[in-house]
């Protein structure tokens, strides 16, 4: 299960707090008519729709946050491809601790093959997911550029030519 499965399976089960908030005392407070059953569940129904707001502003929050950090992320990547592309970094100048800042090192988000350029999609043993996406992003420019043939593969000949 993946850290962002895990919060938003949190977000949802948070969600349920307003309702349980009103269902739970309905279930006890008593009276003779609609007026007095209201009236006892009023004060419920306010501190649930309170804790919904507030909870509608945290989840806004969370993302305005996530965004950002998508941004920036983003950000880094478009740089990286414009320094290898003008030939200003080296590969291993441009990848150096990729593995080290994405991985958390908890052994969860494990990539699987998704089918073209192997040596971007093979993730391998103990590479996340997030990690096989950052090397995808920034190393499918370049393998397009010197995959001649366009077999979604850099064969012996294109692979030198991408090193030398």
């Amino acid at each position: 299960i993946t850290k962002e499965t895990k919060h938003a399976s949190m977000i949802m089960i948070l969600t349920t707090i307003p309702y349980f908030l009103i269902q739970v005392p309905a279930f006890f407070i008593k009276g003779d008519t609609s007026a007095e059953i209201a009236q006892g569940e009023k004060i419920w129904a306010c501190l649930a729709f309170i804790i919904c707001i507030s909870g509608f502003v945290w989840y806004l929050g969370i993302h305005v946050q996530a965004s950002k950090e998508d941004e920036e992320k983003f950000h880094r990547m478009e740089k990286i491809k414009d320094l290898l592309t003008s030939g200003k970094v080296s590969l291993t100048g441009a990848l150096c601790n990729v593995v080290e800042t994405f991985d958390g090192g908890d052994g969860s988000n494990i990539a699987t093959n998704g089918g073209g350029y192997d040596a971007i999609n093979n993730g391998g043993e103990g590479i996340s997911i997030e990690t096989t996406e950052y090397l995808r992003n920034v190393l499918i420019m370049p393998f397009q550029k010197y995959d001649k043939d366009q077999s979604q593969g850099l064969q012996k000949a294109e692979l030198g030519i991408f090193f030398a």
